[in-house]
């Protein structure tokens, strides 16, 4: 008994006939040999649907973000950004209103997931964030005729747009009596540096000691240190600086040097102590800045420090307070 031939395919005169009708696109092919032509037809059949009509028909918000994302939004974002912003994405609108049809997403879908997130407690930044990524990812869309209109366009956001802050410096005064209350911190070095050259977080925290040039007396600022988490995992790298301006040198200043070499003795020191234990990997050693162990100063390793400080600061102030019978101080 002869072998039924796959649907689609008829046999006639030795050779093989395949057709058929994807997304209205007529496919006839022809082979003598019957699995050529299978693979062939398979190949037609896929590219019939990925057609543009049957892509507006059938593709999801989330199926599109990923496709927009790694084709266009990726390649202009450091490599540490990619995670966190498709983390962002995820827990957002690709929660609520990821599964739906691209055609089908109106301005009152996306108006109820950002109702939702406000009922949920998701921050106004996260969702700021996932709005303009929204915005940015329909427009695409609407650039590759899949929708007509974006419905991010009128939407009514559950927040108000505030003046920021200006930012305030510390006063001498305020800058010497945080730093006596850390002359006997680990991070004493670190916060004298800081205040120095006022260098970000993330640059204090990528700084190596080969940037330090005693002989010219000069430091680099070649890079930053990020840290983020994907799929539940800490990671940590150094990155280059987000603009061309963040690449600089700074001259030593005041006691900088005198600082720096404590440090670097005190940190030898402690290596030395320590031995194996000394939590260094070949990716981020050689830090000028570390914890005691030797892990690198993270934002939240350099904040905790900064708000232990200050409790201890505001305690005093209240004690002192007490003994010459006035309001303590706070500082606007």
């Amino acid at each position: 008994m002869a072998k039924a031939l796959p649907r689609g395919v008829r046999e006639k005169n030795g050779s093989y006939e395949a057709r058929a009708v994807v997304n209205g696109i007529r496919i006839n092919l022809y082979g003598t040999d019957l699995n050529e032509l299978m693979e062939e037809f398979e190949k037609a059949k896929e590219n019939a649907r990925d057609t543009l009509d049957y892509r507006k028909t059938r593709i999801t918000l989330n199926e599109w973000f990923e496709e927009w994302f790694s084709e266009v939004k990726q390649h202009r974002v450091k490599e540490t950004s990619i995670a966190p912003m498709k983390n962002n994405f995820k827990r957002t609108f690709g929660f609520y209103i990821g599964s739906m049809k691209l055609k089908d997403i109106k301005p009152l879908d996306v108006q109820r997931a950002l109702n939702a997130m406000e009922q949920n407690h998701v921050s106004h930044s996260a969702m700021r964030e996932a709005l303009g990524r929204l915005r940015e990812c329909l427009d695409f869309a609407l650039g590759n005729q899949l929708i007509k209109v974006n419905p991010c366009l009128i939407v009514e956001v559950p927040w108000t747009f505030k003046q920021s802050k200006e930012e305030i410096a510390l006063t001498q005064e305020e800058q010497d009596n945080f730093l006596s209350e850390m002359e006997d911190s680990w991070y004493k070095e670190m916060f004298y540096f800081m205040c120095l050259t006022g260098v970000r977080v993330g640059e204090l925290g990528g700084m190596k000691w080969s940037d330090i040039d005693f002989k010219k007396k000069v430091v680099h600022v070649r890079r930053s240190l990020s840290c983020s988490y994907y799929n539940g995992e800490k990671r940590m790298m150094l990155v280059t600086p987000k603009t061309v301006n963040s690449i600089r040198e700074i001259p030593f200043l005041g006691e900088m040097e005198e600082i720096l070499k404590a440090q670097k003795k005190k940190q030898n020191k402690l290596k030395e102590e320590l031995g194996s234990r000394w939590r260094s990997t070949d990716d981020l050693k050689d830090l000028v800045f570390t914890t005691g162990m030797g892990s690198p100063c993270v934002r939240y390793v350099v904040e905790k420090e900064i708000k232990k400080a200050l409790k201890r600061m505001r305690e005093k102030e209240g004690v002192l307070a007490v003994q010459e019978n006035r309001e303590p101080r706070e500082r606007e």
